[in-house]
């Protein structure tokens, strides 16, 4: 028996490609979701394959059921899963959240009816990859669930967390729900050690920031933006929450200007499965400022997303077109940004207060502006942090005001650092340069702590010109330089940051055994007189369990690390040298 199940479409890419982002609301656990699913079941995937639909080309996935713990579907029926992404001659549409299927994998979906056909409760969030490990069989969220943002559920109920189980063990509970009218939840005898938690790996951007999205560094080549929001389902605050969050953003980020420019009546056809398709396109050119406009949609008029159950349920989504054409800031090559659009869901402003409410609009329209989510290990309390919501935090402030930087007396071509033999080679390239008094290159260890390295006199000329400089003592492992210039008038811009590994002659840290089973990890180190001026770890939530200064108690180069109070589970290890900082990752189990 065959059935087709229709991908809803959340956020976007394009040649243009739409980029977008999703915010959900978990449930309080498995079972809940088990109850509110149409059907739960354990797949096989197949290859993907390209469809062409009404001049739009999607990528479907055939799907055959293994185990059904719920619902309609039965094992050996098979049906055929469409991503969000899409594409046609103007450009592709990307979905972040997006579930990306990998073919002859094993999966567990929990699934809603739609009109006879079938969706994911909330997109990628609750899909489950089978992973062979160490003689058993897990069940790992799948990396695209990592990208989606998670708003705290108005209950307070903290939900349990997305992590790894025994699959043989999750699937007899979850059959349990089957067999009513109620049987406890307690999903302990099946949760494991492993997860796919991992850190957000840091680009050659200011530490820690990402406007990659997965598709190259895009970016509104003009940040003067004109914000639109649709008359249809708007909330009676609608102008003012929406003017807030304008005047915030703003306010918190100067490079850029976004400009509230009131109501408008925008009816999407849905034709291709989403509210950013070519008609909203032709609209935002034909009605709206083109495509230096963004538009927020309510109550989702395409019923893309399934509706939210008591404010469970995805929130929001998010995102914008990144254009074939190109230009270059700060050394880096980024694609041009376009039609900025926020869907949110039915009945969302219910579900908040209007404080949260307005957090929740700048962190969906801060994805319309390519800026992907910080590291809530790493940034505590940023509003870019996946668990929303937050106020605008000091990082969210670093990497916006990076990417959307005031006009620069100095335009950059290239910035490039590269290790020779014992040193690292600088070289930066400029098309022109006025008032410009000099360069100043920084170096740091953990791209956060910056120390001065050199000062280089500009030239201010009116055609390119070629700098060069080298680092004779360049630090050992990944360190970081940053170049920035200064006027005559003292006025500092930071240009660009670039980072490097070099070896050096000594290695690094590691922690053995890992995963550690017992009640002691040992950090041990390859350098002539081992040491660190701080060691500090961290569980996946970012909060800090345990410090201590070095105390230079090293037998061997192995320094023996207490860890028999931490629960099972996974945790980063950060040591912080003069010279470096290095962050570690171990399982307790």
């Amino acid at each position: 028996m065959r059935y087709s199940l229709r991908f809803l479409l959340l956020f976007g890419l394009a040649f243009p490609f739409s980029l977008v982002a999703t915010t959900i609301i978990p449930y309080k656990n498995l079972a809940e979701l088990y109850l509110a699913s149409d059907a739960v079941v354990q797949v096989q995937s197949g290859a993907s394959y390209e469809v062409t639909e009404n001049g739009r080309t999607h990528s479907n996935c055939e799907f055959t059921v293994m185990i059904s713990a719920k619902g309609s579907l039965s094992a050996g029926d098979v049906f055929t899963l469409r991503q969000y992404s899409s594409y046609d001659p103007i450009g592709r549409l990307d979905i972040a959240g997006d579930f990306i299927p990998k073919p002859d994998r094993n999966y567990l979906m929990f699934l809603d009816e739609n009109d006879g056909s079938w969706r994911l409760m909330l997109l990628s969030y609750y899909v489950f990859e089978e992973s062979l490990k160490e003689s058993d069989y897990y069940f790992v969220p799948v990396n695209e669930s990592l990208s989606m943002g998670v708003f705290p559920r108005p209950d307070g109920v903290i939900p349990e967390p997305l992590t790894a189980y025994r699959a043989e063990a999750l699937m007899q509970l979850l059959q349990q729900q089957g067999k009513g009218p109620y049987v406890p939840w307690d999903a302990s005898s099946a949760q494991a050690t492993v997860s796919t938690s991992e850190l957000v790996s840091d680009r050659a951007l200011p530490t820690g920031c990402d406007f990659d999205l997965g598709l190259g560094l895009s970016r509104w080549q003009n940040p003067a933006i004109s914000m639109y929001y649709d008359v249809t389902n708007a909330p009676a605050d609608a102008a003012e929450r929406y003017q807030s969050m304008n005047n915030t953003m703003n306010t918190e980020y100067p490079g850029l200007d976004l400009v509230y420019s009131g109501s408008t009546d925008f009816t999407p056809n849905c034709m291709d499965n989403s509210v950013a398709g070519q008609d909203f396109i032709d609209f935002l050119n034909n009605n709206l400022n083109g495509t230096q406009s963004m538009l927020l949609l309510f109550d989702d008029p395409c019923n893309n997303i399934p509706d939210l159950s008591n404010c469970a349920g995805t929130l929001a989504i998010g995102g914008g077109y990144m254009l074939s054409s190109t230009h270059v800031y700060k050394g880096d090559t980024w694609k041009n940004a376009a039609w900025g659009y926020v869907v949110l869901n039915n009945g969302v402003r219910n579900c908040m207060t209007a404080t949260n409410y307005e957090r929740l609009l700048s962190h969906e329209f801060s994805h319309a502006l390519k800026m992907d989510h910080l590291s809530a290990a790493l940034y505590p309390n940023n509003n870019m942090n996946p668990t929303c919501c937050n106020a605008i935090g000091p990082k969210d402030r670093e990497c916006m005001n990076y990417v959307y930087d005031l006009a620069l007396p100095v335009e950059l071509i290239a910035f490039d650092a590269r290790v020779l033999d014992d040193a690292v080679e600088l070289r930066w390239s400029t098309a022109q340069e006025k008032n410009n008094d000099y360069f100043s290159i920084e170096r740091s260890a953990d791209g956060r702590q910056f120390l001065p390295l050199a000062q280089v006199a500009g030239r201010n000329a009116d055609y390119t010109t070629a700098y060069t400089l080298t680092d004779a003592q360049p630090l050992t492992g990944l360190s970081y330089y940053r170049l920035s210039q200064v006027d005559r008038d003292g006025q500092m811009e930071q240009l660009a940051l670039r980072a490097v590994t070099h070896q050096g002659k000594d290695s690094g840290y590691a922690l053995v055994p890992n995963p550690a089973n017992g009640n002691a990890i040992f950090l041990t180190s390859g350098a002539r007189e081992p040491g660190f001026e701080s060691l500090q770890i961290f569980n996946p939530t970012g909060q800090l369990i345990y410090q201590m200064q070095d105390q230079a108690d090293w037998n061997a180069n192995r320094l023996e690390l207490p860890i028999g109070d931490l629960p099972p589970g996974i945790y980063w290890l950060q040591v912080t040298a003069s010279s470096h900082s290095e962050t570690l990752k171990f399982v307790r189990r």
